[in-house]
């Protein structure tokens, strides 16, 4: 082989090599770039999308919305500080305290439930008959999208 034979053969031997290198990164890559996480307004979203709301529908849902998230936000606070506390106790001399924290935090879980139920009610108030239709079939979907996890079963009908 002459010199000019064996540079175009690095050539392409070069361009090989890049382009596996480059299918491989890919293939490594994909899913990681697939994998998006959960959005915040993702039953936010959902509701507005599945039920199709009116523009005044979405804007008294989104005040519902803050409120509901504030309060929330100051029951989780709460309930970090009061299991925190409760942990503390472990090698305290009484139990009792840490009784009585256990008990205040399991109050504060409950409260939280309730608020959302209530804000749920809200949401439903807001919407036609027909929405509240679409609402209830879809009120399992949207619970698992609040607890952060991917809903099961189909698709609804028009989503992306």
């Amino acid at each position: 082989m002459d010199f000019f034979s064996k540079l175009k053969w690095q050539k392409w031997a070069i361009a090989l090599l890049l382009l596996l290198n480059i299918a491989t990164l890919t293939i490594m890559l994909l899913p990681v770039l697939r994998h998006h996480a959960p959005r915040h307004n993702a039953p936010r979203d959902f509701l507005i999308h599945t039920l199709d709301m009116t523009d005044d529908q979405v804007a008294a849902y989104q005040k519902l919305i803050d409120t509901h998230r504030k309060n929330m936000h100051q029951h989780e606070e709460e309930s970090k500080e009061l299991i925190e506390t409760y942990f503390k106790n472990l090698g305290a001399e009484s139990n009792e305290k840490a009784a009585k924290e256990l008990d205040t935090w399991k109050e504060n879980e409950a409260l939280m439930h309730e608020e959302t139920y209530k804000h749920l009610l809200q949401v439903r108030d807001l919407l036609t008959e027909a929405q509240q239709a679409k609402f209830d079939h879809e009120l399992e979907r949207m619970l698992q999208m609040m607890a952060g996890k991917r809903p099961h079963g189909p698709r609804p009908h028009g989503g992306h």
